[in-house]
C-alpha cells in the first residue's frame, strides 16, 4: 500500500514534468490546461488566468479541483530561477528543521506545535522530503528560487490519503535564514495556500 501511494505521489510530479512540460514556466504560460474553478465561480484554463485569479480567490473546494490542482503547480514557476543541484540539496536539508504546522498538512494534528519535519519522520532524498504513513503520503520538493528576493525558495507540496478522499497540491514560498536556521513559510498567492 505504501509503495503504491508513494508511486502515485511521484507519478503526479512526473506527469506534470514530463507530459505537461511544467519544469519551466515558459513551457506552460500559454498551454491550455484542464479547467479549474476558483471560489468566485470563475473557470480558468491557463497559468496567466490562474495566477491572476488566485491573487484574490482560493480554489473552489471540489473533488475535481483537488485532483487536477497538480497541473497548476507549474504556474507558480513565474518569476523564479532554476536552482543548482547542491543549492537545492542544501535547502532540502534546511526544510527538515521546519515545523510540521508551518504548512497545511493533513498530518499536522498528529504532532505537537514545535515538532519539525524531521521529528515527524520525513526523509530527505536529494531536494525532496518524503513522508509515508499507513494511509498517507506527502512529498515536499524544492523547485526554484525567487528572482526578486534573496534566500526565498519555491516548494511544491503533494499530500494524499491512500483511499483517494483527500488530495492537496500547492506551492509555497519559504524564506530561509542561516545562522541559526529559521524558515518562514508564505503562500504564493495572496488568497492563501
Amino acid at each position: 500500500m505504501l509503495n503504491s501511494l508513494r508511486l502515485c505521489l511521484l507519478a503526479s510530479f512526473v506527469i506534470c514534468i514530463q507530459l505537461l512540460g511544467c519544469h519551466s514556466y515558459s513551457n506552460m504560460k500559454n498551454k491550455v490546461l484542464t479547467a479549474i474553478t476558483l471560489a468566485n465561480g470563475e473557470i480558468v484554463t491557463s497559468c496567466a488566468d490562474y495566477n491572476s485569479g488566485r491573487s484574490a480567490h482560493m480554489l473552489a473546494e471540489t473533488v475535481n479541483n483537488m485532483m487536477i490542482a497538480n497541473e497548476y503547480l507549474s504556474c507558480s514557476l513565474a518569476n523564479t530561477a532554476e536552482l543548482a543541484v547542491d543549492e537545492a540539496n542544501l535547502i532540502g536539508q534546511q526544510l527538515l528543521t521546519m515545523r510540521v504546522r508551518q504548512i497545511p498538512l493533513s498530518i499536522a494534528q498528529l504532532y505537537g506545535r514545535k515538532a519539525s519535519l524531521s521529528d515527524a519522520g520525513f526523509e530527505l532524498k536529494s531536494d525532496t522530503l518524503e513522508w509515508s504513513g499507513e494511509q498517507h503520503g506527502i512529498i515536499v520538493q524544492v523547485k526554484a528560487k525567487a528572482n526578486d528576493v534573496d534566500n526565498r525558495y519555491l516548494i511544491w507540496v503533494s499530500d494524499l490519503i491512500a483511499d483517494g478522499n483527500y488530495y492537496a497540491y500547492y506551492p509555497a514560498w519559504i524564506d530561509v535564514s542561516f545562522a541559526p536556521t529559521t524558515i518562514k513559510v508564505l503562500p504564493i498567492y495572496q488568497s492563501g495556500f
